[in-house]
């Protein structure tokens, strides 16, 4: 006998975070087949049933570092303006310098001596999060599972994995002398940072998936992660 309604939207809210599939399901009184009802309603509140065997609630609101007097390692209003100024008006597959560039100058407004070390295997956006976190970033969100609760501050930074088959399109010159086009693959990811009202890259993403840089790595739903200064 079901003692509480898994359809009741307050059913889904009070799981509790990380609690097991069985233990909700003793929890609230319901045995598996009703559970997987409460998982279609979680689901669509933006909770996640991971593997099946955890249910992998967003972190609530309060989580996400909330300090007034927090101090920023970096002059985000300096860094956002910079960013801002160099942006283009599309992609130029500069993202990862664009944003450390504009870090750069956040970190020199700020007096500090330390730079961001460019230096990684591939020099792909992708592999910034170390690099973000050796000058005092902190991670703040490690996946699009708890984007629901996210309220982006002005200096934020997302970092997006790869999807398959990312790369652009470049120009070649043949031996006759003749040019054309051909697909490069660049599985490099991406970064953006937060100016305050857009996540701007190489280019202000003003349009359609805002945050995920382009409806391909939102539609592959990749890695990110996001970091506070």
């Amino acid at each position: 006998m079901c003692s509480v309604d898994p359809r009741n939207e307050s059913t889904v809210k009070s799981a509790r975070y990380g609690a097991s599939v069985q233990t909700i399901a003793d929890e609230l009184g319901v045995d598996f087949d009703q559970l997987k009802e409460l998982n279609g309603l979680a689901r669509k509140h933006g909770y996640w049933v991971a593997n099946g065997t955890k249910l992998a609630l967003p972190p609530p609101q309060s989580q996400q570092p909330t300090d007034k007097n927090h101090i920023p390692v970096i002059d985000v209003d300096a860094a956002s303006a910079a960013l801002d100024r160099g942006a283009h008006g599309k992609p130029t597959e500069n993202c990862r310098r664009s944003v450390f560039d504009a870090i750069d100058v956040g970190l020199e407004k700020a007096g500090k001596s330390i730079r961001i070390d460019r230096n990684t295997p591939n020099h792909y956006a992708e592999e910034s999060g170390p690099k973000l976190e050796a000058i005092g970033f902190s991670k703040i969100i490690s996946s699009a599972d708890e984007l629901s609760t996210y309220t982006p501050r002005k200096g934020d930074v997302v970092v997006l994995q790869h999807y398959k088959g990312q790369g652009y399109y470049k120009d070649i010159t043949n031996k006759d002398g003749s040019e054309k086009k051909v697909w490069a693959d660049l599985p490099a990811g991406h970064i953006a940072m937060f100016d305050g009202k857009y996540w701007v890259s190489d280019f202000p993403q003003k349009r359609g998936s805002r945050i995920w840089g382009g409806p391909k790595f939102e539609y592959n739903r990749v890695g990110l992660a996001v970091y506070r200064p």
